[in-house]
């Protein structure tokens, strides 16, 4: 491994990590300045579930598809679309079953929602999101590194124990009625957890760029 590629994929990750910790301080500037609640929180947080999806979906239809045994006349590129598809099926379920939650609690609780301020949040997502996959995934190559079978299930890893940790803190709010402060501590948690998240999905990076044999190059001997 040349140090120019360590170097160039350590000035990568440090944007992505910057861009992860600005946009997820655009809800606590809501939270401080424009008295968002925990519902607009936890909408936030389940809105970007949708954002995590779409580019998830990219990823798998960038990488290479895996080991395959079944007929020899599917391609790799139609067996390739038809586990995103599989994808893009339960995880719109997830994400519905997610939501169909939210909103049941802020019908319960009629907490007053910030449009405004909400989408200005899930844009600044959408855009950290899309300089991950730009400067990491594709930047330094990382669909050579993984395929579209090992994807499938991915992104639950992330957001699974993250979310339920949320939304147990979000509920506490809810339900004990906590000042803002707590609020804050909820956003502060998800930080951290999206951080550590982070971390551990690229924490294989330097073992894969001292290989000179990416998976897609071993997938086809």
């Amino acid at each position: 491994m040349s140090m120019d590629k360590f170097n160039s994929h350590s000035k990568s990750n440090k944007i992505s990590t910057l861009f992860l910790v600005l946009s997820n301080l655009v809800p606590l500037v809501g939270v401080i300045f424009y008295s968002w609640g925990a519902m607009d929180v936890l909408i936030l947080y389940w809105a970007e579930n949708l954002v995590i999806g779409f580019y998830h979906f990219i990823k798998m239809l960038a990488a290479p598809f895996g080991k395959y045994e079944g007929p020899r006349q599917l391609s790799d590129r139609l067996a390739r679309g038809i586990v995103t598809g599989f994808f893009a099926i339960h995880y719109a379920g997830f994400c519905l079953a997610h939501g169909f939650f939210i909103f049941f609690l802020n019908g319960y609780y009629g907490q007053p929602i910030s449009p405004l301020f909400l989408s200005i949040s899930l844009l600044a997502l959408l855009v950290s999101h899309g300089v991950s996959l730009i400067n990491n995934y594709f930047g330094q190559k990382e669909y050579l590194k993984t395929t579209t079978q090992e994807l499938l299930f991915a992104p639950y890893k992330r957001i699974v124990i993250m979310h339920i940790v949320v939304m147990l803190g979000g509920i506490a709010t809810l339900v004990l009625s906590l000042p803002t402060a707590a609020v804050v501590v909820l956003v502060i948690l998800k930080i951290n957890l999206d951080l550590k998240a982070h971390r551990t999905e690229h924490k294989n990076d330097t073992v894969f760029l001292t290989s000179s044999k990416p998976v897609a190059t071993e997938l086809k001997k």
